[in-house]
């Protein structure tokens, strides 16, 4: 093969069989934490809730009620499509969330079948950047009958950038001093149903440090982290190959 073709391509074999880069974009909360008070009801809804193609929906709540007392189930309906329900729960605390599919309104139901229960709860939509994704990374659960802090801890293989992910969580129980780097969501009034939220997540992996008022105490916590991440591999091996097929060309002609 001669030497001027051999170059690029020899360039195009390394560029496509090297380690692929974790490009990290921005999460972007586009709508939230929108947040209740109090709620005592059989069910609680949630409605109009915007959202487009590639968004996630998250609703995190915490009850008085605990999953063996009055289990809490969600329901989504909307103009558009989502992904199959998810839900992370430990007694009373749960995260709901939905990936979006086509843009569109969405209304969502949380409803108890055994008895009537008092929660608090807050709904976010997340959102990546043109040409990103959003997924979500790892979550995290909490469940302690004596308890001096409520930890969350994700783990994961690339290290993170702040402002690339989204921490939500919402806890259930006793009162506590929630992690210096969250923001409340919502406070059920004596530190017992809250929500929090962070933008700050960095590293190769994070804790929430949550230190109980008056230890030890019960409570429950769960926490999901959603982050936002470059075009797929796929899509960027494409454009390197037209790319040096270009080049090729070019040099056949000269």
């Amino acid at each position: 093969m001669p030497t001027m073709f051999f170059r690029p391509l020899l360039t195009l074999v390394v560029l496509l069989s090297a380690p692929a880069l974790t490009l990290q974009a921005a999460v972007i909360i586009t709508s939230g934490p929108s947040a209740s008070n109090a709620v005592s009801a059989s069910s609680f809804s949630i409605t109009g809730v915007a959202a487009q193609a590639g968004d996630y929906i998250v609703v995190s709540a915490a009850s008085n009620k605990n999953t063996t007392n009055a289990p809490l189930s969600a329901t989504w309906t909307g103009s558009g499509s989502v992904s199959s329900l998810s839900e992370v729960q430990t007694a009373a605390a749960y995260l709901f969330y939905v990936a979006v599919t086509a843009d569109g309104t969405y209304d969502l139901t949380v409803t108890s079948s055994n008895q009537t229960f008092t929660a608090n709860y807050a709904s976010y939509v997340l959102r990546a950047g043109v040409g990103e994704k959003l997924s979500l990374l790892d979550t995290a659960t909490f469940s302690s009958a004596s308890a001096a802090s409520a930890d969350l801890t994700y783990t994961y293989g690339d290290s993170l950038l702040a402002g690339s992910a989204v921490a939500i969580e919402s806890f259930s129980g006793a009162a506590f001093t929630r992690d210096s780097d969250y923001s409340q969501a919502y406070n059920g009034g004596t530190g017992a149903r809250v929500g929090t939220y962070s933008t700050s997540v960095s590293g190769l992996n994070w804790t929430s440090t949550n230190a109980l008022s008056t230890p030890p105490g019960a409570i429950a916590a769960v926490g999901g982290l959603f982050v936002a991440s470059s075009v797929p591999e796929p899509a960027r091996a494409t454009l390197v190959l037209i790319g040096m097929m270009s080049i090729l060309s070019r040099r056949r002609r000269s």
